[in-house]
């Protein structure tokens, strides 16, 4: 158990809410947010999203939405801002 212990893994260096709520995760790896409908689920992932494209590329698949009026209202909602994002 001894190297399975010492491993040193690569994690997101997260400050203030995300750091309180997440910690400290490692920079692999897939990410799935689900619940209810009408839980908040879509601007819990796109302000994650914006946050996280601060250190790594994001890939955001929506599964449900696509990129309709919806999405977008939802992006606005969640303050993300187009300058810096492909």
């Amino acid at each position: 158990m001894k190297n399975v212990y010492d491993q040193v893994f690569d994690e997101f260096d997260f400050t203030g809410i995300w750091k309180e709520t997440l910690g400290s995760p490692e920079q692999t790896g897939l990410w799935i947010v689900y619940g209810n409908e009408k839980q908040g689920k879509t601007t819990l992932s796109l302000q994650m999203a914006d946050y996280l494209s601060q250190f790594k590329d994001v890939l955001y698949v929506s599964a449900e939405e696509g990129v309709r009026k919806s999405f977008v209202s939802a992006c606005k909602r969640a303050g993300i801002e187009y300058s810096n994002k492909n």
